[in-house]
């Protein structure tokens, strides 16, 4: 059974649907295609997780056409499609005065990706996404859940994790703060855009390169 890669971004702020637009907007410039539907998603107040509705818009030719119907909605699920990398599917929803972003990839469609120069293209969409968002901080890993987490406890983990010796050798990282004298980011790949770093640790490039 195939796992999926995620990676959770954290901003300050609940500007969902105009957020929602400036990150479709340079996800399209960069090659990437809007799925067939979208989908509003909602955070389930039993399981404290955003999930997706029965609430569903098909055939959207692009989401400025459907603003005012999404305009009330508090999360919003949709997928892209790249032709050198593959399907993401990505979910944004808005709770308690910040926002999350969780960008969802097949594992084998991950590590088929991180393995060759497409890999900036799927860097290039996840800064593109924390830009629009106003996300300064992220974590990718397998299987992450779709629980809220504020910016404050997301970059505590980053902060945690930069100072161990080695970080989880699943983990990729982005930040606006690159130090590079946290033990765990030494030897660390760093690709960057707009400002914002993806880190690439030693441990992250062994796992992803030799585990098939």
């Amino acid at each position: 059974m195939s796992m999926d890669y995620v990676v959770l971004l954290a901003a300050v702020g609940e500007s969902l649907t105009l957020s929602t637009l400036t990150a479709h907007a340079q996800l399209q410039k960069a090659g990437w295609k809007l799925g067939p539907s979208v989908t509003e998603a909602q955070l389930d107040p039993q399981r404290a997780v955003f999930d997706e509705t029965d609430q569903e818009l098909r055939r959207v030719a692009d989401l400025g056409a459907i603003v005012t119907q999404i305009s009330d909605w508090t999360g919003i699920a949709l997928e892209y499609h790249h032709d050198q990398v593959g399907g993401i599917y990505v979910l944004w929803g808005g709770s308690s005065g910040f926002l999350n972003v969780w960008i969802e990839i097949s594992e084998p469609t991950f590590r088929a990706t991180v393995n060759t120069p497409a890999r900036l293209i799927l860097y290039r969409a996840i800064t593109d996404l924390a830009l629009a968002f106003g996300a300064e901080c992220g974590v990718g890993d397998v299987e992450l859940g779709r629980e809220p987490r504020s910016p404050h406890l997301l970059r505590a983990d980053l902060i945690r994790d930069g100072q161990m010796p080695e970080a989880p050798h699943t983990r990729l990282y982005l930040t606006n703060e690159l130090d590079t004298e946290r033990p765990a980011w030494s030897g660390a790949n760093t690709t960057t855009f707009h400002g914002l770093h993806l880190i690439e640790t030693r441990p992250f490039m062994y796992f992803w390169s030799t585990n098939k």
